[in-house]
């Protein structure tokens, strides 16, 4: 995986951004990577770094990858901001002793609907579902669902995500998804 680290690298920093008359170097993420998706698992143990890596690691024949790069004018180091971008379903958590009746609703839309899949709350709403949030909060409380804060950098600059899913076949790879997200985190200038 080591060559597609720096293949990420080098084709992501070719870039560059104007922003208020101004040319900013767009930068690979330094503490992310892809990783492999296994059967029920979203985040598999094989990582794809979005900079120049050694590893050992190795895509095998039958593998699943979601290729996520994160670029970003800033420092290229991402942290978590305040606030919920979306959740996701702790597929170790057990339900066993939850008690209220919109939070064991909810939890049978999201188990039927995502599984262990990240959603927005506008995932739920689009779906029709309503008055959802003291079922969230208990959710979210009892550690049966993680909620995820939006990524940012340094203040004034700009992060965006482009995500490629993949499966390695003999000889080649089979494209099946992708999606590019663009989040502004920057501060009115």
């Amino acid at each position: 995986m080591d060559h597609i680290s720096e293949a990420i690298q080098e084709v992501m920093e070719s870039y560059e951004v104007e922003l208020n008359r101004k040319i900013i170097p767009v930068k690979a993420i330094r503490n992310l990577s892809g990783h492999n998706i296994l059967r029920y698992k979203i985040h598999g143990d094989k990582q794809v770094p979005f900079v120049k890596t050694r590893t050992t690691q190795r895509m095998e024949e039958g593998d699943v990858f979601a290729i996520e790069t994160f670029g970003s004018t800033g420092k290229a180091y991402i942290r978590d901001d305040v606030g919920v971008y979306g959740y996701g379903r702790n597929e170790h958590a057990s339900a066993a002793g939850l008690h209220h009746a919109s939070a064991k609703s909810l939890l049978k839309t999201i188990d039927e609907n995502f599984g262990t899949l990240v959603f927005s709350r506008r995932y739920l709403e689009h779906m029709g579902v309503k008055n959802y949030h003291l079922g969230m909060r208990s959710l979210v409380s009892n550690g049966i669902v993680e909620s995820y804060g939006p990524l940012i950098d340094v203040p004034g600059s700009y992060v965006a995500q482009f995500e490629h899913v993949s499966m390695v076949h003999e000889l080649k790879t089979a494209e099946y998804a992708d999606a590019i997200f663009e989040i502004d985190r920057s501060a009115p200038a």
